[in-house]
């Protein structure tokens, strides 16, 4: 965090303490009410703190009838704050999980909580749904829509000066149109989960970086080798989503060396013969090794493949999921990096 950002958190959070609800008066067991909503049960735990659905305490024009809520122990608050800042700043795109501003609240054991009220995703992740159809893939036409809003969503962040640095399907979130939508079709993917996210490099410099951070299984080769996070970073991470959406698989062992050695020569998918043209093409655009040859958000947004809206399985289940070797030579400067696993 620079010196900067850190006074606007401590400014943010100031001015919070100053509208605190104390405390939060008891609802249900450890659940709670504010003057806004009220917390009810949890439905998820993340890095950052943990997720619990919320509703108005009244009917209001400016809250939904229900939200998800995500809350930390304000000791532990700081990267919660950002992705708060970030959620607002991107408010105008709606491929990007909307915010409805964000509360301290103390509970009834007297812990000081930082809260932010969040857009609702009926659907749940991405990573909900290939887990649920593993090996078999969403249907294609599905895949495309989510590519497309994913990439004007990622053409938004990038453009504001970004990277989100977390792309991953667990930070795909799918999100109902309107009260009596149900069917796949009606639902928008949208990016979330801006905690790790960071300022981009200016005028598309690949700029090394001391704090790399993410998920390794979607790390790009510059990110891995040479500690350069930004905008094509983004772009490696998404044709990753797009693969196992498509197939239903992970794109390599996990348990290779890539996991404990990360100075070992990089993996990186196979694209399978199985997919058609246009999705092969696109795939292959997203997983180009030099970053500056990588194709950007906006270039994608061209692509055949996320026109088209032709409904088709692409893969088989008996498509198998395989990797290749570079050789080391890529990785000529191999560095030790702070990486985190996330399930």
């Amino acid at each position: 965090m620079t010196e900067s950002e850190e006074r606007d958190y401590l400014k943010a959070i100031n001015k919070l303490k100053r509208k605190m609800v104390h405390p939060e008066d008891p609802d249900s067991g450890n659940l709670g009410r504010t003057k806004r909503w009220v917390r009810q049960r949890m439905i998820g735990r993340g890095e950052f703190g943990k997720v619990f659905l919320a509703r108005p305490t009244k009917p209001s024009s400016k809250l939904p009838p229900i939200m998800a809520v995500k809350s930390a122990d304000i000791s532990k608050s700081e990267e919660l704050a950002k992705e708060s800042r970030l959620l607002k700043k991107f408010r105008k795109c709606p491929f990007i999980l909307d915010t409805y501003g964000s509360d301290l609240t103390e509970d009834v054991e007297g812990h000081k909580l930082f809260n932010v009220l969040l857009e609702y995703a009926q659907r749940g992740t991405v990573e909900d749904w290939i887990n649920k159809l593993r090996n078999i893939g969403l249907f294609e036409q599905h895949v495309r829509k989510y590519t497309g809003s994913l990439l004007i969503g990622l053409k938004y962040i990038h453009e504001k000066g970004f990277v989100h640095c977390d792309i991953k399907p667990a930070n795909i979130f799918l999100v109902r149109n309107g009260p009596h939508d149900t069917g796949f079709d009606s639902h928008v993917a949208k990016i979330g989960d801006f905690g790790l996210s960071k300022r981009a490099a200016k005028d598309n410099v690949m700029k090394r970086s001391d704090d790399i951070q993410g998920t390794g299984l979607y790390m790009s080769p510059e990110v891995t080798c040479q500690n350069i996070q930004e905008p094509p970073a983004d772009i490696w991470a998404l044709g990753c989503c797009v693969l196992q959406m498509l197939t239903g698989k992970e794109f390599w062992d996990v348990n290779t060396d890539l996991k404990d050695d990360w100075g070992a020569p990089i993996e990186i998918p196979v694209i399978p013969d199985e997919l058609n043209d246009e999705a092969k093409d696109f795939l292959g655009k997203c997983f180009v090794m030099n970053p500056l040859e990588r194709y950007t958000a906006e270039m994608l947004l061209q692509h055949a493949f996320v026109r088209n809206t032709e409904t088709k399985w692409t893969v088989s289940s008996s498509c198998e999921s395989r990797v290749i070797v570079v050789p080391s030579r890529v990785c000529q400067e191999p560095a030790a990096i702070p990486l985190m696993f996330v399930a």
